[in-house]
């Protein structure tokens, strides 16, 4: 561009103490419309080393599979839903499996691989398996009285053995 943003919003040159030509100072017509092209061209130039590695999301297609972004804070489980409809450039509706709908931003869905139909696991009762334990019989002739075991299992940390200081050796503990 051959003109500052002074020049072009007064349409001439401004005062200044710096020594200027008298050709400068010559008023001349300015041509907008190519100001405005050269001022988008650089503009497009500066995004493209601004935001490199930008790229342009996918479009959804109606009745996509999608994962939703959790909305509360701390959540981190990613909904499943599936698009509605779509309202914007990157504006979706999506309706989740238990009927709410949402208004969503292309950044916050994800597109999935599942089926939008997926098939809930068939949960079979099981019967409760008796489990075996010892049963000693008590001397007076009463009935059997179960004796469970212990279970033996390790201790979820390692942890180091505690041995009682040896200065108190000599007394008797608790």
């Amino acid at each position: 561009m051959e003109s500052s943003p002074v020049q072009r919003l007064m349409n001439r040159r401004t005062r200044t103490l710096l020594p200027t030509t008298k050709a400068l100072l010559e008023p001349r017509t300015t041509r907008p419309d190519q100001d405005i092209k050269d001022l988008s061209k650089r503009q497009q130039q500066q995004s493209k080393y601004y935001n490199p590695h930008t790229r342009a999301l996918t479009p959804l297609d109606k009745g996509d599979v999608v994962r939703m972004k959790p909305f509360q804070l701390g959540s981190k489980v990613w909904k499943k839903a599936t698009v509605a409809s779509r309202l914007d450039e990157r504006s979706y509706i999506v309706e989740t499996a238990n009927g709410e709908t949402y208004r969503r931003n292309r950044f916050h869905l994800k597109k999935s691989k599942e089926n939008a139909e997926t098939p809930e696991p068939e949960v079979t009762p099981r019967s409760p398996e008796p489990s075996p334990s010892k049963t000693t019989t008590s001397t007076n002739g009463a009935a059997p009285i179960p004796e469970i075991p212990a279970p033996a299992a390790p201790p979820a940390r390692p942890q180091r053995t505690r041995r009682p200081p040896v200065y108190l050796k000599d007394y008797i503990q608790k």
